[in-house]
Order: structure tokens, then sequence, then C-alpha cells
């Protein structure tokens, strides 16, 4: 017997819920039936309803409770999402929330203690984990730590607003007032930190590298080496808009990663290479908003050149979105989760703190010499 699809509410009718999470949803009506969408602006309500004439938009949570939703999609900015996820958990729904969970600790920390006494589970969007070709990468990766040397990761990254913008009906702004929550976090959580440490926690490492992050913690588990407390360097240039950062899991290999945002850059360029004693291997991601795109994987040996190239439509959001109505119709929970989240998230603080800017790293370097 097929199972009904699931009923499922999406809460914020932003950016990423109009380019990937809506029309995903649409596109998949065995699996799931989208009950609402919520969306407190008014004024954002009104278009999405333009855009979509037959769902049902709602400007209050508890109508999409009271419509059957079963789980939901927290497509929410991150300071909102503790106080949407909390009310999902306590009326006992799945949850699926976007990334950053959030960039204060004691909001994940707050989560795991509600997901306890929950029926729901919260599942975080790390939808790259769900690329064929990441996992591919991970698996290969892990397999091979012991003879591991280098993992590197660089990311030229645009504006979100400029990644999304083929896929928007109805551009639209940033919240002022949601922008402003998330700069008075970020200053209480680094109050003595510069303005260009708070700039790559919040965006280069918070925003984007906890993703990539994740994926080297994937690697990494099963096995007795971390990145928290490993940090070798981590350096911030531009204002915060560029960030380099090295961590030493082992005394026999490093962990590189640099993120430069570039707001007019004509592309998304990621690109994630290993180093092994007697391989490289090498992900290559096209933006995560180009959905008929997926990841490519290459492996290098003495046996030659193997590539597993991206299949269409295949990407990490439609992946995690299958993945995720799988483990709600099989009741399985082993998505990533939010003791993930808070695991990325520590490492990402240690690096933003230990972050110094070129002009002091020019200094040292002409004291030394």
């Amino acid at each position: 017997m097929t199972p009904a699809p699931v009923p499922v509410a999406v809460v914020g009718g932003g950016r990423v819920a109009r380019a990937v999470h809506i029309p995903l949803l649409l596109m998949k009506p065995a699996s799931f039936r989208l009950v609402a969408v919520v969306e407190t602006d008014r004024h954002k309500a009104a278009s999405l309803k333009r855009e979509y004439p037959a769902l049902d938009v709602v400007t209050d949570p508890g109508a999409a409770f009271a419509a059957g939703a079963r789980c939901l999609i927290c497509a929410t900015p991150w300071p909102t999402h503790r106080d949407v996820v909390t009310e999902a958990l306590r009326q006992g729904l799945h949850v699926l929330t976007e990334k950053p969970v959030s960039l204060d600790p004691a909001d994940i920390a707050a989560l795991l203690e509600a997901e306890r006494s929950s029926a729901g589970r919260v599942t975080v969007g790390y939808m790259k984990r769900h690329d064929p070709a990441a996992a591919r990468f991970v698996d290969a990766v892990s397999t091979r730590i012991h003879r591991l040397r280098r993992v590197s990761v660089d990311i030229v990254d645009p504006d979100s607003p400029r990644q999304v913008a083929h896929r928007m009906a109805t551009p639209l702004e940033p919240s002022a007032v949601t922008r402003a929550a998330a700069e008075q976090t970020v200053s209480a959580l680094l109050a003595d930190a510069s303005d260009g440490q708070r700039a790559v926690y919040s965006r280069g490492l918070g925003g984007s590298l906890i993703h990539q992050i994740n994926l080297i913690h994937a690697a990494l588990s099963g096995s007795p080496y971390r990145l928290l407390g490993r940090i070798g360097h981590s350096t911030h240039w531009a204002g915060g808009a560029a960030v380099s950062c090295g961590w030493w899991p082992t005394d026999d290999f490093g962990v590189q990663m640099t993120h430069v945002r570039a707001p007019l850059a004509p592309g998304y360029v990621e690109v994630i290479e290993a180093v092994a004693d007697d391989c490289r291997l090498t992900l290559r991601a096209p933006s995560p908003y180009l959905l008929e795109q997926s990841m490519t994987f290459t492996e290098e040996n003495s046996g030659g050149v193997h590539t597993c190239p991206g299949q269409p439509h295949h990407n990490g959001f439609v992946r995690q979105l299958e993945a995720w109505g799988e483990s709600l119709r099989t009741e399985s929970h082993t998505l990533p989760g939010l003791d993930e989240a808070l695991l990325d998230l520590e490492v990402v603080r240690e690096a933003a703190l230990t972050s110094s800017g070129v002009p002091a790293l020019a200094q040292a370097i002409e004291v030394s010499s």
C-alpha cells in the first residue's frame, strides 16, 4: 500500500523558501502535502500568495498546526529559529531547519533540551551532506583517514540574493529588523571581539564554512581526530569579507579552509580537495541554488583518474528532502541533528575568536624579521 503524503508546513516565505523549499515540495506530491506557508510579514505574505495562488499562506504559525501539519520546514532567519522550532517541538512536530540553526550556542542547547521532551525530532539542513558526490567524498576520506595529509576548502561566494535571483519571481530585500537582531546577538556573544572577528563569525564561518566543517566532521566520525581544540591559524582580511583557517587534527594531516565573500562575482565556486599518501580526491560544487546541477567527485590514483559526474536534479537540496521524507515515513533518525550543529558552532566560534586581521599579522612578521 502506497503511504499517504506527509502533511508539511513551511515557516518563512523568504528567499530560501521561495527558491528551494516551496517549489521542491510542490514537485513531490506523492511524498509531501504542503498544507500551509507561514509568513508573518504581511507584504511578503501577499506577494507569496500572488506567486502561488493555490497555497494557503497564513501569518499565524498556529494556523499551520491547525491545518494538520505533521512536520515543518523552518526557513526563517536564524535569530528566530529557537522560537519557531521550540513551538513545533512542543506540538510534537518533526522539523527540518535551515542552517545555521543559530549562532548562539545557548539556543542550540535549549533546542536539544526541548527535543528530549518531545515526540518530534530536529534535522539540520546540511544539504551538502546529501549530495551523492559529497557522500562519496566523505566515505573516501573516512577510509583513508590514517593516510591523509591535507584537506583544503576554497570558496568564492557571491551574496545570496545574486545566487537565488534566477529562481525569484519577486525580489526580496533582507529584513532590517532581523539583521539588527542578528548583529546584536553576535555583538553580545563576542563582546570582546573585533569587528572583523564578528564579521567572519556571522558570515564566512557561521554562514558558509559551517557546511564544510560539518562535512569534515562527518569524515572524521569514528576516528579519534577532531577539529575543536586543534586550530592552527585563523586570519581575516578585507574587513572580515575573507577568512582563512587551519586545523591540525593530527600531527600528520591538516585542514585548510578559505572563504572569500565577493558580492559581484559571476558565480559561486567551491572546491574541496583531500590529499592522501596514495591519491587525490576532489569535490567540486556549483551554487546549491542551481537545483538542476550536482557536485562532481574525482579520484586520482596510480590507476588513473576516475570522475563521478553529478546527476541532474539530484543536488543536495533535492536529496535532503527525499532523505527527510524517508526518515519521517520510517521513523528513523539518522540525519544530521542538533548535536552536530552544536559541535560545528563550537569550532566556528573558536576559529573566529582566534582570528587575527592582516595588519596585526603584518606587524608580527615585521617584528620577527
